[in-house]
């Protein structure tokens, strides 16, 4: 105790004891909040920045919140694969190319057996001869030229329905040339699906289900030689919609779809592990 406060006891002033007691401790206890206060106001970052009045400026999502977003690429690919899909409709699924001559039905019939026959068959020789064929889709002019060749076996159709030895020339050229490269083409559609993460790709083939249907339709209101000239340039739209798709598509939104290399078992006993 401080000799002040033995003369307050002495003098009997107990309510003083009191206060000189609870003072030093009533003031350390505010140095320690102003300290407090202190320190808290130093450690915040904003703390030191003037308020300017402005509202926080709104950032871009950020990364993985845009992965969960459909991106203009997948609508481009979807519109791409609904121009291919719709052309098999224009050309196949109505009469409309096929009503030039008599028997127009018959025709159709013809030329969609022998288009069928001839895809089919080139299904089967890319599975056998995967690596070649694989090489051959990816090459850059693949895109144009499949294409292309699709676009003029539709603009043969017409033809078919002639009654002379023109007309079934027009009948076997726009069945083959029709299975070869619309079947050509759908590989290079097939691999693009493979590339794509399921999110892109629910979103592509659902957009393209509806382009299909809509042009499918569109289609319908035209004349024989409009409907061939529209029916023509569907795949090669297709086409030109699925290069500027891909081409949006940053390398870490697709699949690796590489095949492995031939494993072969190691020499010796010890055949746990390959090499």
């Amino acid at each position: 105790m401080t000799p002040q406060t033995f003369r307050i006891i002495e003098r009997g002033n107990y309510g003083a004891i009191a206060q000189s007691i609870s003072a030093p401790l009533h003031k350390g206890e505010c140095m320690g909040t102003q300290r407090t206060n202190e320190t808290a106001r130093a450690e915040s970052p904003r703390a030191a920045e003037p308020d300017s009045g402005k509202r926080p400026e709104l950032h871009e999502p950020a990364p993985a919140a845009r992965k969960h977003l459909v991106s203009s690429a997948d609508v481009l690919i979807g519109l791409g694969f609904g121009c291919y899909t719709s052309w098999v409709s224009m050309a196949f699924h109505s009469m409309g190319l096929f009503a030039t001559g008599d028997g127009g039905e018959r025709v159709l019939d013809t030329v969609y057996l022998v288009s069928i026959i001839t895809i089919t068959a080139v299904l089967f020789l890319s599975a056998a001869l995967h690596v070649r064929v694989g090489k051959l889709i990816a090459r850059p002019e693949a895109n144009i030229v499949f294409p292309v060749g699709v676009t003029a076996s539709t603009l043969l159709m017409p033809l078919s329905s002639m009654n002379d030895p023109l007309g079934v020339l027009a009948i076997g050229a726009s069945g083959v040339l029709s299975g070869v490269f619309s079947g050509l083409q759908l590989l290079i559609f097939g691999t693009t699906f493979a590339r794509l993460q399921t999110r892109s790709l629910v979103a592509a083939v659902a957009s393209g289900q509806v382009a299909a249907s809509l042009l499918f339709a569109l289609s319908l209101n035209f004349p024989i030689f409009e409907a061939a000239l529209f029916a023509a340039i569907m795949p090669c739209v297709g086409a030109l919609l699925l290069h500027f798709g891909m081409k949006d598509k940053a390398p870490d939104e697709l699949n690796d779809i590489t095949p492995l290399s031939r494993q072969e078992l190691p020499d010796g006993t010890d055949r746990r592990t390959l090499r």
